[in-house]
């Protein structure tokens, strides 16, 4: 006669993971995709929630010191508050050297959301939070189907920037092709990382730098 196998939790799967918090000026890995701290997982019962936004609160954009949305949603977040700061992996150039950091979409606001029983007065008291968007005196709120929106598009990477369709190497002959310079040769000055082109145009006779959309421009 057999044994009955009995399940028990090893010490990887009962251990509480702490949240990692990218500060603002840290770089990223590669590959690596930090967000600001998620909620703790729902009960199967609970109403629909989206990435960081709880249909269960009421929301208010709150404006904030600044470069200084993480610190007041850290702030927040230890009086309760659910915080919410959208956010996208940019681009920084310094000394030669380029490294990806993430920044908010919205600098200087942060989207706070707060239980009935708690007060908006509460949220202007915590560091960091200069004031709530108001009409008059009165602190808007902010519609949930907004709310939804900005949570789902920060959910799916909706914020970052699009690559180039077209695939452009440094010293490469381009054509205009549309736009007011349409018919003008101009010459890939770097690689492009994004969907805008560093190129140099010979513009009757004069040499002339612009950033042009990579939907504008095909090999000359």
């Amino acid at each position: 006669m057999t044994t009955p196998y009995e399940a028990k939790a090893t010490p990887q799967h009962s251990a509480t993971l702490p949240l990692h918090v990218l500060a603002h000026d840290e770089a990223l890995g590669l590959g690596e995709r930090c967000r600001w701290p998620r909620p703790a997982a729902c009960p199967d019962d609970a109403p629909e929630r989206i990435g960081r936004f709880d249909p269960g609160l009421t929301y208010y954009a709150a404006s904030v010191a600044p470069s200084g949305e993480r610190r007041a949603s850290e702030w927040l977040e230890r009086a309760g508050y659910s915080p919410f700061v959208p956010s996208r992996i940019v681009e920084r150039r310094h000394a030669g050297r380029k490294t990806l950091v993430r920044r908010p979409v919205f600098p200087g606001y942060a989207f706070v959301g707060k239980s009935k029983a708690q007060s908006w007065h509460g949220i202007l008291r915590e560091p960091g939070v200069v004031s709530l968007v108001a009409a008059g005196s009165t602190p808007i709120v902010l519609p949930p189907w907004q709310m939804r929106l900005l949570a789902a598009a920060d959910e799916f990477d909706a914020y970052e920037a699009p690559k180039p369709h077209a695939s452009f190497h440094e010293g490469q002959a381009v054509r205009v092709v549309g736009a007011m310079w349409e018919g003008l040769i101009g010459q890939v000055m770097r690689a492009p990382e994004s969907r805008r082109i560093a190129i140099l145009l010979d513009a009757r006779g004069k040499k002339l730098k612009m950033d042009v959309d990579v939907d504008l421009l095909k090999a000359a």
